[in-house]
Parts: C-alpha cells; sequence; structure tokens
C-alpha cells in the first residue's frame, strides 16, 4: 500500500537550563506536535515556545523532514520575547551648543590684586 511507515526519531530539546530532554517524533510530523510534547513535559505553553535548529527558528507548519532534523538532532528551546519595539530616534537640538568657558593659566595671578 502505502510502502514502511518511517521509524519513529529521537530528537533531543536543549532548554534554557541546560536540561536535555527526549522526545520522540514521526519524521513525517510537523513542529507543532514536538511543541504540545514540550508543553506535557516542561509545562512552558506552544504559544511561548521557540524552537531553534540550525540557527533557524521552526514554523510550528513545518515538517520535521523538511526542516532537515534527523534522528538523535538537538533542537534548542528558547522563550518567545516581549517586545521588539521600534529604536527610539536620536534627539534634535533646535539651538547650538554652548561654548565652554575657557579659564587661562595666569602665573602668579594673585599679585594682580595689589598695588604697592
Amino acid at each position: 500500500r502505502g510502502g514502511p511507515r518511517p521509524a519513529a526519531m529521537r530528537l533531543f530539546v536543549r532548554d534554557l537550563a541546560g536540561r536535555t530532554l527526549a522526545v520522540d517524533a514521526a519524521p513525517d510530523g510537523d513542529v507543532a506536535g514536538v511543541k504540545e510534547q514540550i508543553r506535557a513535559e516542561c509545562g512552558v505553553p506552544v504559544g511561548e515556545q521557540r524552537l531553534l535548529y540550525g540557527g533557524r527558528t521552526l514554523d510550528s507548519t513545518e515538517l520535521l523532514g523538511a526542516c532537515g532534523i534527523c534522528d538523535e538532532a538537538t533542537v534548542f528551546l528558547s522563550l518567545e520575547l516581549q517586545g521588539g519595539g521600534k529604536k527610539r530616534k536620536k534627539k534634535t537640538y533646535t539651538k547650538p551648543k554652548k561654548i565652554k568657558h575657557k579659564r587661562k593659566k595666569v602665573k602668579l595671578a594673585v599679585l594682580k590684586f595689589y598695588k604697592v
């Protein structure tokens, strides 16, 4: 019929604390299934999970085989960060900069105050 089913892969998920979690997944399964297993094991909500493999973020709809993930691969788990706000613009000054007073060093300046 459909041919032999691919054997389940074992993936290792490294979390922020440095712990490694073993997860079983099918090569034709999607990333969302792996995230669901991580939620069951660690309690991290699926919406906050961000899985990284090979230096790129894995989308929940991607298939594991299409991402290039093979058996016993290590996937890194990080959390979705709040923010991403725009960079603040540099302040534009309307008036020119005030020139600071420069002091001249005059030797024995105290003598100028006295007349003999």
